[in-house]
């Protein structure tokens, strides 16, 4: 009886710690409920999408625009075309501009001049209005060209849409986004908040925001202090505050978020762009369309959460890593005739933190102006570099739908030769082409005969 008992508790207990871990992980996969019109969080190594509601309708953005205006700056900066030490003078208009204290800005003066540097802490930290025109004038030459190049930058950001699932491709390439301004803020009509505001979709700004931080991380040095002096020490100094009210001492603190913003538009609510970094696992939330700055914040709380809480980074390949996951490489016409090749770039992937043992699927991606199909592999033309190029390795977690960001790396590698390939001699050619061809008369007989008894 007391066997029984014991092995009864013991099964109890057991069904017990059953129901708490399958409530464990239902708890990790349920999505948030958002207040936001619409939203998406996104992995920022890869691009990978972790969430999203409603991401592809046009709403006003308003101080978000400065992420893309930003993101052409800096665009400009690596193009060399302008330096961070260059020195900025004021137009009549920005600085008109920078003395409206209605606005978010920094005062500036027309009888000095600004560094690019300085004008970029201005609008990273203190969102500066009059400091993000100067910037886009020197920048482009004028507010109109700067204008152009960003409606150039999110027409290369819609032209990328074969990463947008098929079921939204055609509503993608139909969007048909509204910049009427580079800085942000509402247009008036006679005093009244004209309707003919700029509006992007969730997807474009996270494209942008991805863009921003995966190649220019220097700005979060910047985005993510909330009060600092402008031009510290000198008779200007001005005390700018971040507008962010998720960095650490703000009303909404979150634990290690480092940037982006925020904004209020004038007839779509509150949004904001929030970025943070977790055991090395990056993570870009974005909300649109909230009715109250609260809930914008409250709605990115959640998205953090849940991504947190359910997914984790995973290496899934290293630099250097040799390739082995995909047929044989060959190269008929070169020597050696064996080749190796190795992976460019690492790749991270999140994985759902439920799936401790993900399966990996690896699908190669040749190069076709190098390498051809051949039975059971792949054939590379002679000769050949180490190093080059020769395609791409995709690596997709199984059973696991996979959608990635307009311009993002998204989860794929540059697969490299690891020697030279040398031009093989004429007999070295010939033997191999005569022992190809009885390799293959004798598969086409040991065909023909399975098909005859079959």
């Amino acid at each position: 009886m007391k066997k029984r008992n014991l092995f009864l508790a013991f099964f109890s207990l057991w069904l017990g710690l059953q129901a708490l871990a399958t409530t464990a992980i239902q708890a990790v996969g349920t999505e948030p409920n958002l207040n936001a019109q619409s939203a998406i969080a996104v992995d920022a190594a890869s691009g990978q999408i972790l969430y999203q509601k409603n991401p592809m309708a046009l709403l006003e953005v308003g101080n978000l625009t400065k992420l893309l205006s930003l993101l052409i700056i800096y665009d400009a900066l690596d193009q060399e075309k302008i330096h961070l030490d260059d020195r900025v003078t004021l137009s009549d208009e920005a600085y008109a501009l920078s003395q409206n204290y209605e606005i978010s800005n920094v005062p500036l003066r027309q009888d000095l001049d600004y560094s690019v540097a300085e004008l970029l802490e201005a609008v990273e930290i203190g969102s500066a209005n009059g400091a993000l025109l100067a910037l886009a004038e020197y920048t482009a030459g004028s507010k109109a060209a700067f204008q152009d190049l960003m409606q150039a930058k999110v027409q290369s950001i819609l032209a990328d849409s074969d990463k947008i699932n098929e079921v939204d491709r055609a509503e993608w390439l139909a969007l048909v986004p509204e910049l009427t301004n580079l800085t942000g803020l509402v247009e008036q009509e006679e005093g009244v908040a004209s309707k003919q505001q700029n509006k992007l979709n969730a997807i474009i700004l996270a494209a942008v925001s991805y863009q921003l931080v995966s190649r220019h991380p220097e700005l979060l040095d910047n985005t993510k202090i909330d009060a600092k002096l402008f031009r510290q020490g000198t008779d200007d100094q001005f005390e700018m505050h971040n507008s962010n009210q998720m960095l650490a001492g703000q009303a909404y603190e979150y634990d290690q978020v480092d940037g982006l913003m925020s904004a209020a538009t004038a007839h779509d609510g509150y949004g904001t762009v929030q970025t943070m970094s977790r055991d090395n696992f990056r993570v870009i939330v974005l909300t649109l369309g909230n009715s109250e700055s609260s809930q914008s914040y409250h709605d990115s709380k959640k998205l953090l959460d849940y991504v947190y809480g359910t997914y984790q980074l995973k290496r899934i390949i290293s630099t250097g890593d040799s390739v082995t996951q995909i047929n044989q490489l060959l190269a008929h016409d070169g020597d050696p005739e064996q080749v190796q090749a190795y992976y460019g770039e690492n790749l991270d992937l999140a994985i759902p933190i439920v799936d401790t043992t993900p399966r990996i699927d690896y699908l190669f991606e040749p190069d076709k102006t190098l390498v051809s199909a051949i039975d059971n592999g792949w054939n590379i033309q002679a000769p050949q570099v180490g190093g080059q190029t020769i395609g791409q390795v995709q690596a997709s977690i199984k059973q696991h739908a996979m959608q990635f960001l307009p311009t993002s790396k998204t989860n794929r590698v540059s697969v490299k030769l690891s020697h030279d390939i040398k031009e093989a001699g004429f007999l070295a050619k010939f033997w191999r082409g005569l022992g190809r061809f009885f390799s293959g008369l004798a598969e086409g007989i040991r065909q023909f005969f399975t098909r005859l008894f079959n």
